[in-house]
């Protein structure tokens, strides 16, 4: 039996029509899905700036520069004794510790603040001596006067070698008061009295350091190879 025409036509008519509605829905929703994307876009681009901005930032790294330095004061930070009250430590016979060292450090911040300019030593070859040492400020600051001490050394060479003298030493100032006032040197008078006269026994020379605030200001000795026999120390303590 053979089919009706009519029939087959309607079919494809209605075959085509839903062809046509799914497509047209199809693009319907692929228009919303790309309206829905504009819509949103700006809010998605403000949070990701917003996440980017609420990260945290790395530490920035110390500079070298910015190492702290040691602080300088301290253990050596003790009064001396005061020249007016006890001029030099006399006849002290305590073992110089030799030192490489320079002199004094306050050369590289514009010089010592205390300088020996002359030392002059009275007396015969054997007996008693007398040693004159001048020593005056070089700066404009006020010294302060319980900060500087004078240390006098004798030598004598017995049996050949040089030791630190075992003689009586005593010791005065010539120009009081002593304030180390700019210009105006202070005068130290030292008397060496040997304890006998053996022929063994002679005298060797002297030296003289001059410590403020603990520091090595100055120096001088006769002969001057003692300064390197008997180095003085670069720094001392009050007890020194």
């Amino acid at each position: 039996m053979a089919s009706d025409p009519s029939t087959g036509t309607l079919l494809s008519h209605r075959n085509r029509t839903v062809v046509t509605v799914f497509w047209i829905l199809a693009l319907v929703a692929v228009f919303e899905i790309i309206l829905a994307a504009v819509a949103l876009a700006p809010r998605v681009a403000t949070g990701m700036r917003t996440g980017i901005a609420s990260l945290p930032t790395a530490a920035p790294m110390p500079s070298s520069q910015g190492t702290m330095q040691p602080t300088q004061g301290s253990p050596f930070q003790q009064q001396a004794s005061s020249p007016t009250q006890s001029p030099l430590e006399a006849g002290e016979q305590t073992t110089l510790t030799p030192s490489n060292q320079p002199l004094s450090d306050s050369t590289a911040t514009g010089g010592p603040s205390l300088q020996i300019v002359n030392a002059k030593l009275l007396g015969s070859n054997e007996g008693s001596k007398k040693l004159q040492v001048s020593i005056k400020s070089n700066t404009r600051d006020t010294i302060d006067v319980p900060q500087v001490k004078v240390q006098v050394y004798f030598y004598d060479q017995d049996n050949g070698e040089i030791v630190p003298s075992k003689a009586q030493v005593t010791s005065t100032w010539l120009s009081p008061p002593v304030d180390w006032k700019k210009g105006e040197p202070e005068l130290l008078e030292v008397q060496y009295l040997p304890e006998t006269a053996s022929s063994d026994v002679t005298f060797a020379g002297y030296l003289v350091a001059i410590y403020y605030k603990g520091d090595l200001q100055d120096c001088r000795a006769e002969p001057g190879r003692l300064k390197k026999l008997f180095a003085p120390k670069y720094y001392i303590g009050s007890e020194e």
